[in-house]
C-alpha cells in the first residue's frame, strides 16, 4: 500500500506527483533486492548486539579481574582480552555488511529513479527534488508556527495548505542555502540514499521527455481538495490532542496565513527599529508613564530624527558592548552548570568550563565575577537602551496627534493595543529576576541529569535537583501570582485569560520533576512569546 501526504499533493503539479508515485511503485518491483537487504541488515543487527551489548559473563569477568587475586585474575584478564579481539573482528564484519547493504539501497534508489524519469521526464525530476526539500523544511517551520498558535488555543483549519503557504514565505537566503545543499551534496560510503546532485546528474544524462506532460496542480485531481484537507486536519488534531480538541478554536486558513505574515513583518520591523540589539532575556524598560501626547507633530518628528542620529552614532560601541554582554552571560551560565555538577559530586573537566581548578569555590567565583561584569555592561548599555525607548515612545505617541493619527487607519485601536502591550511588558519586567531563576535552575537540573544519564545518581545529585526544583516551583508560583490580574494582550480562544494563567501551569509540588520541568519550559516559552509578540 502506498500512502501519500496531502502537503505533498498541495505542493506539486500532476506531472511531479505522478513521478513521485512512479518512483515509489518502482520500489515495489524490487522484491528480491528488498529481501536481500532485509537479510543483510538483520545479520548486521545481530553483529551489533554481539559487539556492543554486555551480558552476565562480561560482568562476571570484570568482577573476577578486579576481585580475584593471582592466577584467577590473570585468566580473567586474558578472557576479557580475547573477548575484545573477537568483538573487534565481528565489528569489522558488521561494517562490511553495513557498507554492502548501503550500496544496495543506493542502487535501489537509482532503479526507482529510472521509473520516475520515464514518467515525468528528466527536467521535472530535477525540479521535484527541490520541491521535496522545500516542503520538508516548510513542514518543520509550520510545526513551530502551529505550536505557537496552539499556545493561544488557536489552530489553522487546513494544515496541508498551511504548510504549502509556508513555502511561499521562506526567506530567499534559506531558499538559496537549500539549493546550494542540493548542488554540493556528496554521497558517503554509509549513506542509504545517493546524493541529490548525483541523482539529478544521472537523470539529465538520461535526457527523457517523460510520458506525462500534465502541468495542472495535483490538487485538481481531487473533487474537493480543500474540504478533504480540512477533514484530514481535524482528524489529525483529534489524534494529537484527543479530548483537548474541544478547547481549541480552528481558524480559517486565510486568517491564519495573514496573522503569521503580519507577525513576521512585525518582528522584522521591531528588529530593524531596535538595530538588532534586543533580546527577550533583557528587561524592555517601557512604561505607560513615559507616553505623553505630543503637542506638535513637526517638533516631535524633528526630535525623532535627532534621537535616531544619536542612536546611529552610538551604534558601533553599543554593538561591541552587546556582544561582550552576551558572552559574559554565557560565561555565567557555564559557571552555574559547573557549580551544580560539582555540588552533585560529578567530576568535570575544568578547562572545558573555563575554570582554573574543578572546585565549587572556583565555579562560584567565576559565576559571581561574570554576574558583576554583566551588570556593569548592562549599565553601560542603559543610555543606548533609554534612547531606543525614547525614540519608540515618541513614534508611538504620534498616533494621538490628530494630524498624524487621522491619516492612519484604526489609529485609535492601534493606540489601545499599544497600551495593553506596554502595560504587559512593564509587568513582565517586574518578574524578570524570577524568570532568570527559572532559566538558571532548569539549566542546572538538565546538566546534572545529562551527566548521570548513564550512571547511578549520588545522593548529592538527588538532593541538589530537588532543591533546584523547589526554587523553580517557588519562582513559577510567584510569576503566576504577580501576573494573574494582568490580561493576556493578544487574541486567545479563551477571552479574559490572564498572562499568569496562560503562561504558568503550576504543578502541585516542587519535587515532582517529571511535571515541573515541562511546566517550566512551557512558562519560559510562553513568557518569551509574550515579550517578543
Amino acid at each position: 500500500m502506498l500512502t501519500l501526504g496531502l502537503p505533498l499533493v498541495a505542493g506539486m503539479n500532476a506531472r511531479e506527483l505522478a513521478g513521485v508515485m512512479a518512483h515509489e511503485f518502482g520500489h515495489f518491483t524490487q522484491g528480491l533486492a528488498m529481501r536481500m537487504t532485509y537479510v543483510i541488515r538483520s545479520i548486521n543487527g545481530w553483529f551489533a548486539r554481539v559487539v556492543y551489548e554486555r551480558d552476565t559473563w562480561d560482568e562476571l569477568l570484570v568482577e573476577w579481574a578486579r576481585g580475584a587475586g593471582g592466577s584467577a585474575a590473570v585468566i580473567a584478564l586474558l578472557a576479557r582480552f580475547f573477548v575484545w579481539v573477537t568483538r573487534r573482528l565481528l565489528w569489522a564484519l558488521m561494517m562490511v555488511g553495513h557498507v554492502i547493504s548501503c550500496f544496495m539501497l543506493r542502487q535501489m534508489e537509482y532503479s526507482a529513479d529510472s521509473y520516475e524519469i520515464q514518467v515525468a521526464g528528466s527536467e521535472t525530476f530535477a525540479g521535484t527534488f527541490k520541491k521535496l526539500v522545500m516542503l520538508d523544511v516548510a513542514s518543520s517551520r509550520a510545526d513551530a508556527e502551529v505550536n505557537e498558535m496552539y499556545q493561544e488555543r488557536r489552530l489553522p483549519d487546513n494544515l496541508p495548505l498551511y504548510i504549502h503557504s509556508v513555502v511561499g514565505r521562506m526567506p530567499q537566503g534559506l531558499v538559496d542555502a537549500l539549493q546550494e545543499h542540493l548542488d554540493k551534496g556528496r554521497t558517503g560510503l554509509l549513506d542509504t540514499h545517493p546524493a541529490t546532485s548525483r541523482r539529478i546528474e544521472r537523470a539529465r544524462l538520461a535526457d527523457a521527455e517523460g510520458i506525462l506532460d500534465v502541468e495542472c496542480p495535483a490538487a485538481d485531481l481531487f473533487s474537493d481538495f480543500e474540504q478533504l484537507s480540512r477533514e484530514v486536519t481535524r482528524i489529525s488534531y483529534g489524534w494529537m490532542l484527543e479530548s483537548k480538541l474541544d478547547r481549541v478554536k480552528l481558524v480559517p486558513l486565510a486568517a491564519a496565513k495573514s496573522e503569521q505574515e503580519a507577525a513576521e513583518k512585525d518582528l522584522a520591523s521591531l528588529k530593524r527599529f531596535l538595530q538588532g540589539l534586543w533580546q527577550v532575556d533583557r528587561p524592555v524598560g517601557l512604561r505607560m508613564d513615559d507616553f505623553k501626547t505630543p503637542t506638535e507633530a513637526k517638533e516631535t518628528i524633528s526630535r525623532l530624527k535627532h534621537t535616531r542620529g544619536k542612536i546611529e552614532a552610538a551604534l558601533p560601541q553599543a554593538r561591541a558592548l552587546y556582544e561582550k554582554y552576551q558572552q559574559t552571560r554565557e560565561e555565567r551560565a557555564t559557571a552555574a552548570r559547573a557549580r551544580a555538577l560539582l555540588k552533585a559530586e560529578i567530576k568535570i573537566d575544568a578547562k572545558s568550563f573555563g575554570l582554573n581548578s574543578p572546585t565549587i569555590e572556583e565555579a562560584t567565583r567565576l559565576e559571581a565575577r561574570s554576574r558583576e561584569t554583566a551588570e556593569k555592561l548592562q549599565a553601560r548599555l542603559a543610555p543606548f537602551d533609554a534612547a531606543q525607548c525614547k525614540r519608540l515612545v515618541m513614534a508611538l505617541g504620534l498616533l494621538r496627534v490628530p494630524e498624524v493619527g487621522g491619516r492612519i487607519r484604526d489609529a485609535g485601536a492601534l493606540w489601545r493595543e499599544c497600551e495593553s502591550h506596554v502595560t504587559a511588558l512593564a509587568r513582565l519586567d517586574a518578574v524578570h529576576e524570577r524568570i532568570e531563576t527559572i532559566h538558571r535552575c532548569g539549566m542546572c537540573i538538565s546538566a546534572v541529569a545529562d551527566a548521570v544519564k548513564d550512571g547511578e545518581a549520588k545522593q548529592a545529585a538527588v538532593t541538589l535537583t530537588r532543591d533546584l526544583g523547589r526554587q523553580i516551583h517557588d519562582a513559577l508560583a510567584e510569576v503566576r501570582a504577580q501576573l494573574d490580574d494582568d490580561p493576556y494582550p493578544f487574541e486567545h480562544a479563551e477571552e479574559g485569560i490572564s498572562i499568569g494563567r496562560w503562561a504558568v501551569d503550576l504543578p502541585p509540588a516542587g519535587d515532582d520533576l517529571d511535571r515541573l520541568m515541562p511546566a517550566a519550559a512551557q512558562a519560559m516559552n510562553r513568557l518569551g512569546h509574550c515579550i517578543s509578540g
